[in-house]
């Protein structure tokens, strides 16, 4: 999920300055990004967790199922980013960083003890037990 939202968010800051280098006119680019990689990072689970529980973790179809969701977060960002509707809040799509991240900190060091969150190769459960 980190392997989501962080490179999508590169990309958001490549493509600000693209389109301010070009003087194309956009809306609510960073609201809509927030948007797109929330519902990104759920289609990922809705589609890797069935997976992941059926066959176990194979990198070769964690590669394809990020790349689809990152497509999913590039034509839904397009798609937002174009609607006049929706007008841009700077202060709402940081908000919504922070907590995304501060979530995700939260999840690496007090994970669930579910098997997502189960390291194989240590046996233990985020990064905390590691050091025990």
């Amino acid at each position: 999920m980190k392997l989501i939202i962080t490179p999508s968010l590169i990309f958001m800051i490549f493509e600000y300055f693209f389109y301010k280098r070009k003087k194309i006119k956009y809306n609510n680019l960073s609201l809509s990004y927030i948007i797109a990689i929330i519902l990104g990072i759920i289609i990922y689970l809705i589609i890797y967790l069935p997976i992941h529980y059926t066959i176990g973790h194979n990198l070769i179809i964690s590669i394809i199922i990020l790349i689809i969701v990152y497509s999913f977060i590039e034509l839904t960002s397009y798609k937002l980013i174009i609607k006049e509707e929706i007008k841009n809040n700077k202060i709402i799509s940081i908000f919504l960083i922070v907590i995304t991240y501060l979530i995700f900190i939260i999840l690496t060091y007090f994970p669930p003890k579910i098997d997502l969150f189960y390291d194989t190769k240590s046996n233990t459960y985020g990064i905390l037990e590691n050091k025990k």
